[in-house]
């Protein structure tokens, strides 16, 4: 895993740091310029501040971004494909929207994701009900107040994100499997803060939007090949967590072959 991981490294470098360094040395003045992508930032650190990132550390922090990602979006796919799999009439739904999106194709490309909303309906719908960092830890800089309260400055909070995502004032169906959780019209008329699967303010997720075109992708594959089951139903799953949250059975799943995409 570590050669596989450290190969995937050493491509993205080998591949996109000679451009950005050719970008730094034409650099110019220009008007509104865009945010630097992390990758980016990290190179230019290197070139002009290696006392604060040397070469070994970017190292460590590409294989760090490579290891985070595997991690939780395999987990996120593996819950959608869970629930997906306990209703047939929710997965047929997304089969149809495939096919259609689709057409002759035998393969999606990046054109095609923007369409898949039900798709990404299903998604958001999994990661509210499993959130893979079910809690989030900050360490207060100033007193805040809040209701009644007062953190004061120096103390720690556990946010809990899993409560949050199934709370009822904010949820029309906060216990069940519902994608239309996530319609424009559901989206708009609650607080932006109730779905927090990435974190959110400054120190959110830099990979949000990678991590739903990639599980995008990959949902697409399996279903365009497989037919997914998954015995029980979402009330009796057991959870356990520690860092990330994950059922206690593990992510128990069949697959058939599907001959009709």
């Amino acid at each position: 895993m570590v050669k596989i991981a450290t190969t995937l490294t050493e491509e993205v470098k080998n591949a996109r740091i000679p451009e950005i360094l050719k970008k730094l040395d034409c650099k110019q003045e220009v008007k509104n310029p865009r945010q630097p992508s992390m990758l980016e930032a990290m190179v230019e650190m290197v070139v002009n501040n290696p006392e604060c990132l040397n070469e070994t550390e970017f190292k460590d922090h590409m294989l760090t971004f490579v290891a985070t990602s595997q991690d939780t979006q395999s987990s996120a796919i593996a819950f959608t494909l869970m629930m997906l799999g306990m209703h047939p009439q929710i997965q047929c739904n997304l089969v149809e929207e495939l096919k259609k999106v689709l057409g002759d194709k035998k393969c999606l490309d990046f054109g095609d994701l923007g369409k898949l909303k039900y798709m990404e309906m299903c998604i958001k719908e999994a990661m509210r009900l499993f959130p893979l960092g079910p809690f989030l830890p900050r360490d207060v800089v100033e007193d805040v107040r809040l209701g009644k309260w007062t953190f004061p400055a120096g103390c720690s909070v556990l946010f809990c994100v899993y409560q949050v995502h199934r709370n009822p004032r904010l949820w029309e169906k906060p216990e069940e499997f519902y994608p239309e959780h996530f319609t424009a019209e559901a989206i708009s008329n609650r607080h932006p803060f109730a779905f927090l699967p990435f974190s959110a303010g400054p120190r959110r997720c830099i990979a949000q939007q990678y991590s739903y075109v990639n599980m995008k992708i990959i949902i697409g594959t399996i279903l365009q090949n497989y037919i997914i089951e998954c015995g029980g139903n979402l009330k009796d799953l057991k959870l356990l967590t520690d860092v990330s949250i994950r059922p206690s059975g593990g992510y128990m799943i069949r697959i058939k072959n599907r001959k009709i995409m």
